[in-house]
């Protein structure tokens, strides 16, 4: 196979993923994200509807009776009848809240005459804040050991240039989802995650074929010419592995249910965006990365030499 110019073509690489990126936080500024009730607080009913039922059905009079809107509604089938019904509360009035909450639940009762409720979890915005500052907290703990991991296998830089290409990947899914206004909730954080290690997976493989085209390298050849080699030579590998992985995540998206798809859609991306950024970015910037040291270095030994 023809060694591909992934280093010469990095600048033209890097603009559609900018785009995206920029777009997402335009979106965020303006309207913020989907925020789901694991992070904005609400309302988490168990009950048995005492019957078969439909989740449009229910969903309807939730909404009905709760007053807010269809992204701040979900109903899941728990076991058999049973179901789980998640709502934000449309006031913040603790009396408004009960109130409408019986309403709820007499609507429910005249609909499945043997409905009952199971149980009753509220979700304050105090446990939401503690939850986004763990989410926060995870995803940096993993970027950081990843440095570190990375950093001991290989080189100081290839970690660095790992890191860049993961920070990437996560800013990619969340420019995504805040434009497509997909509500953000804990299946977010496990998809972040998943893909901050898959995606530095296919990093590792790339390196690895760095490592060996380095010890191996011939008079004249450049750090970017084994670049490409290694990008190249993995290639096949990259895309293999992938798309294997997407068939399987875009049939869940597709026959999964609304919690499947909370979780799958970010990962959809994540790959996408991951096998994006291990081919055409990661190399590309450990190729700069020591462009610009060398560079440091040689200014400083001209500098003690004047």
């Amino acid at each position: 196979m023809k060694t591909l110019p992934i280093c010469k073509s990095f600048k033209w690489a890097v603009i559609p993923t900018t785009l995206i990126i920029l777009a997402g936080i335009l979106c965020v500024c303006i309207s913020g994200f989907n925020l789901g009730i694991d992070f904005s607080g609400g309302t988490i009913y168990n009950v048995d509807m005492g019957e078969e039922f439909s989740a449009a059905d229910v969903e309807a009079i939730v909404r009905e009776n709760i007053q807010a809107s269809t992204s701040d509604i979900r109903v899941a089938t728990s076991e058999g009848t049973q179901a789980v019904i998640q709502f934000q509360d449309a006031s913040a009035d603790p009396e408004e809240q009960d109130a409408a909450r019986a309403n709820l639940e007499s609507a429910l009762q005249e609909r499945y005459e043997n409905f009952e409720v199971i149980s009753i979890d509220r979700q304050g915005a105090v446990a939401s804040q503690e939850l986004v500052g763990n989410a926060f907290t995870s995803v940096l703990i993993a970027c950081v050991l990843m440095l570190i991991y990375i950093s001991i296998r290989f080189e100081f830089w290839s970690g660095i240039a790992a890191l860049v290409a993961l920070v990437h990947d996560v800013l990619v899914m969340l420019a995504v989802v805040a434009l497509l206004r997909v509500q953000i909730n804990s299946s977010l954080i496990a998809a972040v995650l998943t893909i901050v290690g898959y995606s530095i997976n296919n990093t590792i493989v790339i390196f690895d074929r760095v490592r060996d085209n380095m010890k191996n390298r011939e008079k004249g050849v450049t750090r970017a010419d084994v670049a490409d080699r290694a990008v190249t030579g993995t290639l096949k590998r990259s895309i293999y592995t992938t798309v294997t992985t997407l068939v399987v995540i875009v049939i869940l998206y597709i026959l999964g249910v609304q919690s499947i798809k909370d979780f799958s859609l970010p990962i959809i991306v994540g790959l996408v965006a991951g096998v994006w950024s291990s081919v055409m970015l990661a190399t590309p910037f450990w190729v700069w990365f020591h462009r610009r040291a060398e560079l440091a270095k040689a200014n400083r030994h001209t500098g003690k030499k004047k």
